[in-house]
């Protein structure tokens, strides 16, 4: 990506990313940490990143990348369609102890939850990135 392109991308849209990317480094850790110490099973975390990752991909969907003609920058949008799903999204954060509770046992879901959490912020990160730059070539043909 060329140097002008980047300067017509919303600053709110790299604060996103680099939160995206603290938090599932962070998250990504915190439930390596338990694997590594032997307090739990490598399948457990996999499937909840990748449980989450796919949760992530579709979460990003309540996100429309689009170009301001008025700007000329790069912004975000939320749809309809894309509020049901921040709506669910938000819904299952909130219960997801108790979603993960019924398959594990209780000492295993924190490291589950933080496995899910960076597999969500990973498959966030990656499809806003994507969308970025897809409008980015459209525009700059880079």
């Amino acid at each position: 990506m060329e140097e002008g392109a980047k300067n017509h991308i919303d600053k709110k849209i790299g604060i996103k990313l680099w939160i995206y990317w603290i938090v599932f480094f962070v998250s990504l850790v915190l439930s390596a940490v338990h694997y590594v110490n032997g307090h739990i099973s490598f399948y457990f975390p996999l499937g909840g990143f990748i449980t989450g990752f796919v949760i992530g991909r579709l979460v990003s969907r309540t996100h429309k990348v689009g170009w301001n003609e008025d700007r000329k920058m790069i912004d975000l949008k939320l749809d309809a369609f894309g509020a049901v799903i921040l709506l669910l999204y938000i819904l299952f954060v909130i219960f997801k102890n108790v979603i993960i509770e019924d398959i594990v046992h209780f000492h295993h879901i924190s490291s589950i939850s933080m496995a899910v959490l960076s597999g969500t912020m990973l498959g966030h990160a990656l499809a806003l990135r994507i969308k970025v730059k897809k409008v980015l070539d459209v525009f700059f043909n880079t």
